[in-house]
């Protein structure tokens, strides 16, 4: 059947040898449809959950909570950020206005700092006791804060001071405290202003009396937008009216603010391009490095044409296979473009060189005798490396990691096609353009000259072989200290601005992308998870949506309405006043400056800033006035809109009160409620840390799952299939090793090598702090499948040749090098991605795949030589024996 087969294949190639012109307008036309067919067809996904089965129990409850809480599935996070918390909430505020008026953009848009219920609400979420000591506050400073209302310009500021500087021994320390850090603050505005440097924006908000909350300037705006799933950017139209809007803004309120995205539409639209972006640089480079390697393996640039010609055709039919077969390519699938240009070329030039060699040999034969020699002698070996190397492709089918799965779907099938295109396309080729007598003639009548390693590995094999054995021996040593980061996060780009903010938002502990979920069929079930998480150590906090809820009205009723009714009148007189003239701006400066003069209650610092600018230009009077004054009106109503709380008169307030907005996030009709749970630890710099977390969480209940529950039981399965997949690929090789060998000697002896790289890849990994990842998992499989057809190779022309030597001068040496070089360029060329997962699977891939060249191409062959000379020894022995 073997030998059937093989004078069938080689009849194949023979005829598309013949008819290369028929053969090759076919192939291209085939090309072009299936090209056609996945521009249209074929789309991304780069979700790494959707990498692993839906059947697992934590994906079923990651999808049942997304299903009840559809607006969570997809959620952008819009960052504002200024220089000031005024300058951010004006900005964050027109922001947030400009988005909910756009349905057709965003299903839902939620801000807390501009939702009316928390903003008149915002003193019933304080203590009691902070709500007095505020209270005492604002009532002390209500003659400053009058003044203010009713005289928003550099005159009523100067009033004020002056009112409360003629009651300074009235006044409590901490009053005095802060009208002097309010003078020194004017002081550095005012020296700024007039030295040309950017002023600071005074914060009013302590200076009216409010010590206990931090001044923040970064605003966030929740939104879930409209996303276009036929777009490989499906949030584009969202995340370009945002922008725009920013721009907008800026140009017409002169606010300087820069906006930033955060969330899982905003980080995997940015994988996205990364990912695209990594994909498109890799697949050139592989090119243009694969093309050289040819020319140079080849000696002929004619028959690199036909390698590279091959090639391409064959990568087009394979994005339509991956099209039809699978719809879409994942995180790790985006490479199968690299991956079949380093491995596809494989075939070609082993069959090639062979081809060259043949024609170098017998020059007087035809050509179509030249190409069926070759393919004869090549069949078997090329065969069987086609099948291992699908066989560690496929070996990842049967796993629950249907990233790699799908990856070895496509991959298998390209592999085929690679073969097919290789046996029939690339025969057709060579009859064009390398058919000619003129061009064998041309051939250099030596491929593979004699070197010093050749010499070294025949005269002193013992030696490589123990060194071999060294390498291999320390490697296992450092094995076990090999990582995992399973962080999804760990891959993204970290240039990207999504990375970027949310690594801001990390560092504040503002962000969600850590936090737990868990699905309460009703609020007292929401609660009784609360208060059973909460108790555990690894967990920070656990809340509900019930936490956005005031308590204890009643008993903070009477201090907000008795501060009310002491300032509100006052501040429901807050003045746009008509411009002072520049000689009232000028005049109240200098009675500002006198008045900084007096012994008990001026400041010196601020009196000589005051008395270095009154004689300046009226356009820099005016803008030392609008830097000092940048922020007031918008506290003023921020205090005056605080002290109304719509919820003042009620005794309890049920959830359906809360902004529908904040409801939809966390409340669905049905009574069920969310509760999210974030770790006390800092677990983006722990994998540790954050399976603890994990696991203290799901044992207490099982059905918790989010963004780090994926990650570490994705961790898991995909450890899982890496084992699978793993014996799966080795035993593969095995049994292949053992049927094409025949020899159980010989199949030792091609594994050795495999196993030796494998222990290498790892020590070196863990040498430059490689961690393994979702992306990176498959180079291990892979370096078995793909390095066994170098020991297939090799053994099969050993034991044709004469000798050992015979055979490392022979083409197959040469092809296996330039034929490993070309797949080393495709993988390594991912290395370059800006997408940390993309990177780091090339990387692992090109230490993998040269540990395995070296060791094929040197440690194998001193084994084999170390055979050859205990048989010559043997065979001597017994020669001398014989009488």
């Amino acid at each position: 059947m073997s030998a059937l087969y093989t004078r069938s294949i080689a009849a194949i190639a023979t005829w598309c040898y013949r008819y290369g012109w028929f053969v090759l307008p076919v192939a291209v036309a085939a090309a072009s449809f299936t090209t056609y067919f996945a521009a249209k067809e074929l789309t991304l996904n780069t979700s790494t959950s959707d990498m692993l089965a839906e059947h697992l129990d934590f994906r079923r409850h990651s999808e049942r909570l997304k299903k009840i809480f559809p607006l969570t599935r997809d959620v952008l996070v819009v960052v504002v950020s200024g220089e000031s918390f005024t300058t951010s909430y004006k900005a964050s505020r027109l922001l947030y206005r400009a988005m909910r008026e756009r349905d057709d953009l965003f299903l839902n848009v939620f801000s807390a700092p501009h939702e009316p219920y928390f903003i008149n609400n915002s003193l019933l979420f304080r203590d009691k006791d902070d709500i007095i000591d505020y209270s005492d506050a604002l009532i002390e400073a209500q003659p400053f804060i009058a003044t203010l209302s009713r005289d928003n310009n550099i005159k009523g500021i100067y009033r004020a001071i002056e009112l409360i500087d003629l009651h300074a021994q009235e006044a409590s320390f901490e009053e005095k405290e802060r009208i002097y850090e309010l003078k020194q603050d004017i002081a550095t505005v005012v020296r700024d202003v007039h030295d040309g440097h950017k002023p600071p924006t005074i914060n009013w908000r302590k200076s009216l009396g409010d010590d206990s909350i931090h001044e923040g300037t970064r605003f966030l705006i929740i939104s879930s937008p409209q996303l276009d799933f036929s777009s490989l950017t499906p949030a584009k139209d969202a995340i370009d009216f945002i922008t725009q809007e920013g721009m907008r803004i800026k140009k017409e309120e002169a606010l300087e603010f820069e906006i930033g995205f955060s969330g899982n539409v905003a980080l995997e639209e940015d994988e996205k391009a990364s990912v695209i972006q990594g994909a498109s640089v890799a697949g050139l480079l592989a090119l243009v490095l694969v093309a050289f390697l040819v020319i140079r393996g080849l000696h002929s640039w004619r028959a690199a044409l036909c390698v590279m010609l091959s090639l391409m055709l064959g990568l087009l039919l394979t994005t339509g296979y991956a099209a039809a077969a699978i719809g879409h390519l994942n995180l790790i699938s985006t490479a199968f473009a690299v991956l079949f240009i380093g491995i596809g070329v494989d075939f070609g030039i082993q069959l090639c060189l062979r081809y060259l060699e043949t024609s170098i040999e017998n020059p007087k034969h035809t050509g179509e005798q030249r190409l069926h020699d070759s393919v004869i002698s090549l069949e078997r070996p090329l065969t069987l490396a086609a099948i291992s190397a699908a066989g560690g492709f496929l070996a990842f089918v049967p796993t629950d990691y249907v990233g790699m799965s799908e990856l070895g779907v496509i991959a298998g099938g390209g592999l085929a096609i690679a073969y097919i295109a290789n046996l029939t396309l690339l025969p057709a080729l060579l009859s064009i353009f390398c058919r000619k007598a003129s061009f064998i003639a041309k051939l250099p009548p030596e491929t593979t000259p004699e070197t010093p390693i050749h010499r070294f590995i025949e005269h002193h094999p013992v030696a490589l072989t123990s060194i071999g054995f060294l390498i291999m021996s320390v490697s296992l040593l450092v094995v076990p200290h090999y990582k995992t980061n399973f962080d999804p996060f760990y891959l993204y780009d970290p240039e990207s601005l999504s990375v970027k903010t949310t690594l801001t938002l990390l560092e504040d502990r503002e962000s969600q992308l850590y936090a737990a979920q868990i699905l309460a069929k009703d609020e007292k079930e929401a609660q009784t998870i609360k208060d059973t998480l909460h108790a555990l150590p690894e967990v920070s906090v656990a809340h509900t949506i019930s936490d956005f809820l005031p308590n204890n009205i009643a008993t903070k009723r009477p201090i907000i309405e008795e501060t009310a009714f002491l300032l509100l009148p006052s501040l429901e007189l807050i003045a746009h006043n008509d411009p002072l003239s520049s000689e009232q701006r000028r005049q109240t400066i200098k009675d500002w400056a006198e008045l900084e003069r007096a012994p008990q209650t001026g400041h010196p610092g601020l009196q000589q800033a005051l008395d270095s600018i009154k004689d300046r230009h009226a356009s820099v009077l005016l803008s030392i006035e609008e830097a000092i004054l940048r922020g007031l009106p918008t506290q003023l109503e921020l205090l005056r809109d605080s002290l109304q709380p719509t919820l003042i008169g009620k005794s309890s307030v049920s959830i359906q009160a809360l902004p529908k907005s904040l409801r939809l996030f966390s409340l669905a009709d049905d009574g069920f409620n969310i509760v999210t749970v974030l770790p006390s630890a800092d677990v983006r710099h722990s994998p540790e840390e954050l399976t603890r977390f994990v696991d203290a969480v799901r044992n207490e209940i099982p059905s918790a799952t989010g963004p780090p529950v994926i990650t570490v039981e994705g961790k898991r399965e995909v450890l899982r299939a890496f084992v699978e997949a793993g014996t799966l690929a080795i035993c593969f090789v095995l049994i292949l090793l053992l049927l094409s060998l025949r020899a159980v000697v010989d199949s030792i002896l091609a594994f050795l090598p495999l196993f030796m790289a494998a222990t290498m890849t790892v020590a070196i990994a863990v040498a430059i702090n490689l961690p393994l990842n979702f992306a990176n998992i498959i180079a291990l499989p892979l370096l078995f499948s793909l390095g066994v057809s170098y020991g297939i190779y090799l053994l099969s022309r050993e034991r044709t040749a004469a000798s050992v030597k015979a055979m490392m001068l022979s083409s197959t040496p040469r092809a296996i090098l330039y034929s490993a070089l070309t797949t080393v360029a495709g993988f390594g060329s991912l290395a370059l991605s800006p997408h940390r997962g993309t990177a780091s699977m090339g990387l692992m891939l090109l230490i993998a795949l040269l540990s395995v060249l070296i060791t094929s191409l040197i440690f194998l062959p001193a084994l084999l030589q170390i055979r050859e000379n205990y048989r010559k020894r043997k065979q001597n022995k017994r020669a001398t024996s014989t009488p």
